[in-house]
């Protein structure tokens, strides 16, 4: 693993996908396909 994003997410359903969209773009231009989300 390239780069490891950790987040709190605790009652985020109303904003769960926009958080996943843009910290995904976001990683992708950093580390390309190796990266996680936690």
């Amino acid at each position: 693993m390239k780069l490891s994003i950790v987040a709190t997410l605790y009652q985020s359903a109303s904003y769960i996908e926009e958080f996943h969209s843009r910290v995904s773009a976001a990683a992708k231009e950093c580390a390309g396909d190796d990266y996680e989300i936690v």
